[in-house]
């Protein structure tokens, strides 16, 4: 129905079902549309994790209190150094610059989006502070 044109609405609380079904979304809040869009769009915006691990066990990248670019928090776990960021695209070009400068060597780099159903829980616990 769906590629025949038919508009087909869906309502449902399992977001990994919206996400890998629906075209758009339609997230409400108290009846009312918190936000809308393709899931990929919607979960394009948030914080993304950038997870970086590099060759030399005591690498300078590991250790550094330097900030990066739009990120809000770091943390270590296991080989990688993860840094929160709300605009990862300054923040790899800005790990990748402080590597080359520090002569370390890149082993592994992810950018992981949240899922929609982590922004649909970051969007509705938004829009409830503050509203009692």
């Amino acid at each position: 129905l769906q590629q025949s044109g038919t508009t087909i609405i869906l309502a449902t609380h399992d977001m990994a079902e919206a996400e890998k079904m629906a075209t758009r979304v339609a997230i409400l809040l108290k009846g009312k549309i918190a936000a809308t869009g393709t899931p990929t769009q919607l979960t394009a915006t948030g914080e993304a994790l950038v997870k970086i691990s590099v060759a030399s066990e005591n690498s300078c990248l590991m250790n550094t209190a330097k900030v990066f670019p739009g990120v809000n928090q770091t943390k270590v776990e296991e080989n990688y150094k993860l840094f929160f960021s709300d605009d990862p695209g300054p923040t790899v070009s800005a790990l990748l610059e402080y590597l080359k400068a520090q002569k370390d060597h890149l082993i592994d780099l992810r950018v992981e989006r949240p899922t929609l159903e982590e922004r649909f829980l970051e969007i509705t616990a938004s829009g409830k502070k503050g509203r009692g």
